[in-house]
């Protein structure tokens, strides 16, 4: 389940590697109303034909993707303050002290990229205002925020580099955002790979564990019997998770293999949940499967939490206009659903669901989808 980017998919360690040898990377980003795409590479070591590139083919304003950790130590006010998730987190502009001439060109600029990148000494190596815009990623990157700076800064971690990105806007010649297939043709035209934030996304969460357990009970339910009931906390945001587990998950059959689990995963919704606010809501979709686990005798049910999810964009008459951050929080709710089946020992699940999404990649969380079970057609009460 991720994004659809519209572009020849790279190998995620042939970006890793091209950021390696100084080059230069597409940066997608399919996961909201309109593409964006960005060329981005190590500020650290960028070269004055990078800089060109960025220049001459994105068009955009150059900028450094820092985490908030080098925003600090560089000691850089930020611009203005912004609830909006996706507005970008502009520091004031800041230039090398030393050897640069007019700060334009792309040696100045490149020098003053590196710089931010390098200097232990910022008030000695960099001078405000300049040529250059530093872009705060939030903490917890793509997992907290999903925006090209913070995909950025992930990928140049995951690649051993020093995580400052030089990271650039495509515009098309008009200086407006490219069609999905301008953007394929100047990807072609570079020879540079491809990655999108949703491939990042997917990455973490398939080869981080971001989650641990804090406490399991036993839980007694009104018309399902006993559960045991596991809580777990993300490293990343705090959010609690909730597993809801009936026997023994990880049994194996005669034939050595483990068992399909009956399992489902399911996002909070506030009002869905506690006041039944629709036909076939959140509730109904819950009840249906305690019960049919219980039947089964042997299942796991899984409750997604949302910590800065607005009870109102949960109302029935309220959708949201939002595609990338929907997008987005499917690709979190499916990471992270995934990673509890995959700690509780449900590797072989028969999936309760009420959708059709695809649900491709799911091995890369080592999941193995044996059967589609419609929540709907279930016999259950």
């Amino acid at each position: 389940m991720s994004c659809s980017t519209g572009l020849p998919a790279s190998s995620l360690e042939d970006v890793l590697e091209t950021l390696r040898q100084g080059g230069a990377v597409m940066l997608l980003d399919y996961c909201r109303k309109a593409p964006a795409g960005y060329l981005f590479c190590a500020a650290a070591s960028i070269s004055e034909a990078n800089i060109c590139l960025m220049v001459n083919h994105a068009r955009g304003v150059v900028l450094a993707a820092l985490p908030e950790r080098r925003i600090k130590e560089l000691g850089l006010p930020m611009m203005s303050a912004t609830t909006h998730d996706s507005s970008p987190d502009l520091s004031i502009s800041v230039e090398a002290r030393h050897g640069v001439s007019t700060g334009i060109s792309a040696a100045d600029r490149a020098r003053t990229l590196q710089m931010i990148a390098k200097t232990r000494h910022p008030t000695l190596d960099l001078v405000s205002p300049g040529h250059i815009f530093p872009v705060r990623a939030k903490n917890g990157g793509v997992l907290v925020r999903s925006a090209a700076p913070e995909a950025a800064v992930d990928l140049l971690i995951m690649s051993g580099i020093i995580p400052a990105a030089a990271l650039c806007h495509c515009l098309d010649d008009a200086g407006e955002l490219p069609s999905e297939s301008a953007l394929r043709s100047l990807a072609a035209e570079l020879n540079v790979p491809v990655v999108s934030v949703a491939d990042v996304i997917r990455e973490r969460l398939a080869r981080e564990q971001i989650l641990e357990v804090i406490t399991h009970a036993t839980l007694p339910m009104r018309d399902a019997g006993e559960f045991t009931v596991y809580c777990f906390r993300s490293h990343v945001d705090g959010s609690e998770h909730v597993a809801l587990v009936k026997g023994a998950l990880s049994e194996r059959g005669e034939d050595g293999l483990r068992r399909p689990v009956l399992a489902r995963v399911q996002a909070e919704n506030h009002l869905g949940d506690l006041l039944g606010s629709a036909e076939k809501t959140s509730r109904m979709r819950m009840k249906k499967s305690l019960s049919r686990i219980a039947q089964e005798g042997r299942g796991v049910f899984v409750y997604v939490r949302h910590p800065a999810k607005s009870v109102f964009q949960e109302a029935p008459g309220i959708k949201s206009d939002d595609a990338r951050a929907d997008r987005v929080s499917m690709l979190r709710e499916y990471g992270i659903g995934a990673q509890i089946l995959n700690y509780l020992g449900a590797k072989r699940i028969k999936l309760l669901t009420s959708s059709t999404r695809d649900l491709s990649g799911i091995e890369d969380f080592q999941i193995e989808i044996v059967e589609r079970i419609s929540l709907w057609d279930c016999d259950c009460a």
